[in-house]
């Protein structure tokens, strides 16, 4: 009795072992078209003369299905939601005989018991490259020699004429919708068969279930992911932005692919290209287990962003076992392409960026640059040009900066060009022209431009540059304020522009049109001077041939003084002398000689002119901001001069409004400042230049020398003659005597 008890106990063991690698029963049974088949069973002892079958219904479960039941060896509803799965390829091996069989039923419950996993080498995984030795030569074949047989499109595949035994089943191909394939599992032909629900009584062991039909279960998992492009100017870590309109390609891994990589265009939804959202994003859903990569193709019709598109780089990413986003095996590090933890990917593209400043004249302002300055002329204007570099600048074919002025206004010092950048270490690094640049004078007569081209790509050396990387580069050089500058609101602007290529890796022949960053500054000069007019009486006419002396006080903060001295202005291309402090009283600048009263010194001489439009004018061109007066120093005929000097101020305090624009043009251009308005401002009044009007006035006549002044004055002569003579007559008388 104990013996049948543990029989039976063996039998039951088997059964749901078996079950625990089944899934819910389908309703019919056949040969691809779900007939139904014949139930073969016996009582109480297995027939070893009989022979079975393993029947194997292949579906395809998604990974959040659910209510799954326990396979009873004989043919169950499916779950909603499983859908048949086409070429799923099945190996039988079998592992015992019918007396192996019967003898292990008998021994059930012993520590010889086996599982799927005896039957493989420890450590391995299941698959049929690793089963233990004996076992691969018990594979079954089929009529047709073959031991592997593959489920047809109904998900059906069955092993017939089976003798009587324990047989290994392994899922020995599995199809790309398949992110796992079913763990290895044992099947015993006959297996007892199971009762359930309200046959579930005491006689349900008694019968032996000889064809056998099984439900493995495969996950679909497919992966759902997101690329998200980011824009990045390299140097500023800030300035980070999604970015819009970029198309990528999708292509999949194929080991029959007759490409070069193996990759080829793969098509989701009926398309295999993307083109990121408005939040920089694409959303590709219900990928397969495999090795995917996305190919950045460029940017959609009319909307370049300035980013530099990597051109021929592939961002390789798979679909693992659980549909999660992973970096495939020998995949090439870049930095430019994380993959994250939540099925997401992010894709970095680079731009540089230009930055122009001018040199402040006035110290105080707060900073040494800016887009807005004063100066003489004559003056030396000193630029500055921060160059942010991309991180891929060695993939470029085009990199170079023009800086163009219009040569009436200023003219490039073209030797006065220094370029630097910083080592890792903080250290200034030093490019040679020519060797590390190219300096080329690209000044245009036609245009009446004067320009300066700095190319780093014109058959110079890469290493400096490239160096400098997602770092900055400084480009100094100066210019001269000319004479016949502007001297109105609409000031000497000038501008520089950086050149770089749209994409990188541009093979030979390619035609490249580079995107360009314009960065503007402009600088501000003034004008004094005065009108001459004579009065006489109620009548007044102009005057010319009138000279006055410029002078200017000097203010430390603007004015420089010659490199090595305490009393000596460089004052445009001048070098002017200060005052004594007894001059400067003399000419009515300062009211007394104290140490401590402001400091002058002479700019230039004006002469009013003759006849014509200018008469009685007189202008000086290009001054800097700062306090003047103007001295008289010669009259007309018949003039006074004037008592003291007349202020010439030019105490303007201007502000330059700018157009800021953030986004290229359709035509790949950015033209970052540009002069909205400028206003001039003399207190709380708008300033616009004005002659000084001086008003010379007639002299008063004195006494003329003649008439009867000149009758006395002989008379008196005439008298003083004859009263000398006769002082001598009578002198000569006495002494006679």
């Amino acid at each position: 009795m104990k013996k049948a008890k543990r029989f039976l106990t063996g039998l039951l063991s088997a059964a749901l072992a078996l079950s625990l690698c089944a899934m819910p029963a389908m309703a019919d049974e056949g040969e691809g078209n779900a007939q139904t088949s014949t139930i073969k069973t016996s009582v109480s002892t297995i027939d070893k003369t009989k022979k079975g079958s393993i029947t194997i219904y292949k579906y395809l479960h998604s990974t959040e299905l659910t209510g799954s039941v326990a396979g009873t060896g004989e043919q169950q509803s499916v779950p909603d939601g499983a859908t048949p799965l086409k070429d799923a390829g099945f190996t039988i091996y079998q592992v015992k005989t019918a007396d192996e069989l019967v003898a292990y039923y008998e021994a059930a419950g012993k520590p010889d018991a086996v599982t799927a996993d005896s039957y493989f080498e420890n450590g391995k995984s299941k698959t049929a490259d690793n089963l233990i030795e004996g076992i691969a030569d018990k594979a079954v074949k089929g009529k047709d020699g073959k031991t592997e047989r593959k489920t047809d499109a109904n998900g059906f595949v069955k092993f017939e004429d089976l003798y009587v035994g324990m047989y290994l089943v392994i899922e020995t191909t599995t199809p790309d919708s398949v992110v796992k394939p079913v763990d290895p599992f044992l099947v015993s032909i006959p297996m007892t068969r199971v009762q359930v629900g309200e046959q579930a009584t005491g006689d349900q062991l008694k019968e032996w279930l000889y064809d056998v039909v099984v439900y493995p279960k495969n996950s679909s998992a497919k992966g759902d992911i997101t690329l998200v492009k980011k824009g990045k100017t390299d140097g500023k870590e800030n300035e980070i932005e999604n970015l819009p309109n970029v198309i990528f390609k999708l292509q999949r891994y194929n080991e029959n692919s007759t490409s070069e990589d193996k990759y080829d265009d793969y098509t989701v939804n009926g398309k295999c290209e993307f083109t990121t959202n408005g939040s920089g994003e694409i959303t590709v859903q219900n990928l397969l287990k495999g090795k995917y990569r996305f190919v950045e193709i460029g940017y959609a019709e009319n909307k370049e962003s300035g980013y530099i598109i990597n051109n021929n780089v592939a961002y390789e990413f798979e679909i693992n076992d659980q549909g999660k986003l992973v970096t495939p095996d020998g995949a090439t590090p870049n930095s430019d392409f994380v993959i994250n933890n939540d099925n997401t990917m992010t894709v970095y593209n680079h731009k540089p960026d230009l930055e122009k400043d001018v040199k402040q004249r006035d110290i105080t302002k707060g900073s040494d640059a800016g887009n807005d300055t004063d100066y003489a002329v004559g003056d030396t204007v000193e630029y500055t040009l921060t160059i942010y570099v991309p991180k891929n600048v060695a993939k470029l074919k085009t990199f170079k900066v023009v800086d163009t002025m219009n040569k009436n206004q200023l003219m490039h010092n073209i030797d006065s060009v220094t370029i630097s950048s910083k080592s890792v270490e903080g250290q200034d690094v030093v490019f040679a022209a020519n060797t590390d640049y190219k300096l080329t004078d690209t000044s245009n007569a036609d245009t009446n431009t004067s320009e300066i081209t700095i190319d780093f790509k014109a058959g110079m050396s890469q290493d400096k540059l490239n160096a400098a990387a997602g770092k900055t580069i400084t480009i100094s050089y100066t210019a001269t304020l000319q004479p016949d500058a502007d001297t109105t609101t609409v000031g000497n602007v000038n501008e520089a522009h950086l050149d770089y290529s749209r994409k990188t890796d541009i093979q030979e022949g390619e035609t490249d049109t580079p995107y360009e960053i314009h960065d503007k500054a402009v600088v501000y000069t003034f004008k004094t001077g005065i009108l001459k007019k004579g009065q006489d009486g109620n009548t007044e006419k102009l005057l010319n041939g009138v000279t006055f002396d410029l002078y200017k006080k000097y203010d430390e903060k603007t004015d420089k003084l010659k490199e090595g001295t305490t009393d000596t202005v460089i004052f445009g291309i001048k070098e002017c002398k200060f005052l004594t402090a007894t001059e400067a009283k003399a000419l009515g600048l300062n009211a007394t000689e104290a140490e401590n009263e402001p400091k002058w010194f002479k700019v230039t001489t004006l002469t009013t002119a003759g006849e014509g439009v200018n008469a009685g004018c007189a202008t000086v061109n290009g001054l800097p901001d700062g306090e003047y007066k103007l001295v008289e120093t010669m009259t007309n005929k018949g003039y006074n001069l004037l008592s003291g000097p007349v202020d010439a101020n030019l105490t303007v305090d201007y502000a330059t409004s700018w157009t800021v624009n953030d986004k290229f043009s359709s035509d790949g251009k950015l033209i970052k400042r540009d002069v909205k308005t400028t206003t001039f401002k003399n207190g709380q009044d708008d300033y616009t230049y004005a002659p000084i009007t001086i008003i010379n006035r007639k002299g008063f006549d004195l006494p003329t020398t003649g008439g009867f002044g000149t009758l006395l004055f002989s008379g008196i002569g005439v008298l003083l003659v004859v009263a000398g003579v006769g002082v001598l007559l009578s002198l000569k008388k006495k002494n006679r005597a």
